[in-house]
């Protein structure tokens, strides 16, 4: 069974499955500021740290997959990607480092802060397709 003190993580904010993988976005231990944290698993039992640019995470919005990568969108600074979700890479800058939700469809899917819509066939470069209307938008979804 899990044990969560075990592996040093307080608590879990959401958990994504794609490719074999479960990826997690948890406290650090013994914190509970908005500072989070990838981790990974295989079978939901053991956990790993990510690798790279995988801790330091403000809240996170929304983690996506698609085309062999995992992208995770936070609210401040720039997103992240990886391809086996255990190692993470710094996206590029997109709206001031700010993709605050991020589906896949047939190409990733994201939201900018200042309400653009972006799209990617890789989630590492991002071309701005639309200034959303509304004065607020914040969540995307497809259903197929």
């Amino acid at each position: 069974m899990f044990d969560k003190n075990a592996a040093g993580i307080t608590d879990f904010e959401m958990l994504y499955y794609g490719a074999g993988k479960y990826i997690s976005i948890s406290h650090e231990e013994n914190t509970y500021s908005n500072t989070h944290m990838i981790m990974y698993s295989t079978d939901l039992v053991t956990w790993k740290k990510g690798q790279g640019a995988s801790s330091n995470l403000t809240p996170v919005r929304s983690i996506a997959y698609g085309k062999g990568r995992f992208i995770i969108c936070t609210n401040v600074g720039s997103h992240r990607y990886s391809v086996d979700g255990a190692n993470w890479v710094f996206g590029d800058n997109v709206d001031n480092g700010q993709l605050t939700h991020c589906i896949f469809t047939d190409r990733f899917i994201a939201i900018g802060k200042e309400r653009n819509i972006y799209v990617s066939a890789d989630a590492v470069s991002w071309e701005q397709i639309s200034v959303c209307p509304f004065q607020r938008l914040s969540k995307i979804m497809y259903t197929g």
